[in-house]
């Protein structure tokens, strides 16, 4: 399965001028997770790093005694891991098990983001591959005249 039939293509964004309160009421509304920290370009939002719910929690609240008014520069990571929409999802999930973090930016072509890949959409995607094969067999069993479950190997005497 490729990234792009899984990802969410559904992205949030801040300015790099957003307070972790601000950041974190629009991850509140938005039900999001991650938030792309970004700055203006030209005509276009050029991508900073990224900041987490674990971001604000652990960098944040744990270590900043102002931290509702804090820029959320001062907990994002900077910079975003990415992977190619056409990627197989087994290949971002190596990416992601190489750089040690659970979602990655997707991307089409050379620079624009196009969605997120969490490992929870990997999961779910592998999970459906696995039923699919489930199904065939099931169905190669039924065809072939076989019960659905195998039966227990009867115990045997010496």
């Amino acid at each position: 399965m490729r990234v792009d039939e899984v990802c969410s293509h559904a992205l949030h964004h801040v300015s790099a001028t957003c307070t972790l309160r601000e950041a974190a009421q629009l991850m509140r509304d938005r039900r999001a997770k991650l938030l792309f920290v970004t700055e203006q370009d030209g005509p276009y939002q050029r991508i900073l790093g990224v900041v987490t719910d674990r971001d604000m929690v652990v960098h944040g609240l744990a270590d900043l005694p102002a931290c509702g008014e804090a820029l959320v520069t001062c907990v994002m990571t900077p910079g975003v891991i990415t992977t190619e929409r056409h990627a197989a999802v087994s290949d971002a999930l190596r990416s992601m098990l190489a750089h040690g973090v659970r979602r990655l930016a997707v991307r089409d072509g050379e620079s624009a983001v196009i969605g997120l890949l969490t490992l929870d959409d990997a999961v779910r995607s592998l999970s459906a591959e696995v039923d699919m094969v489930s199904n065939v067999l099931r169905r190669e069993r039924s065809e072939n005249g076989l019960p659905g479950e195998m039966a227990a190997t009867p115990a045997f005497r010496l």
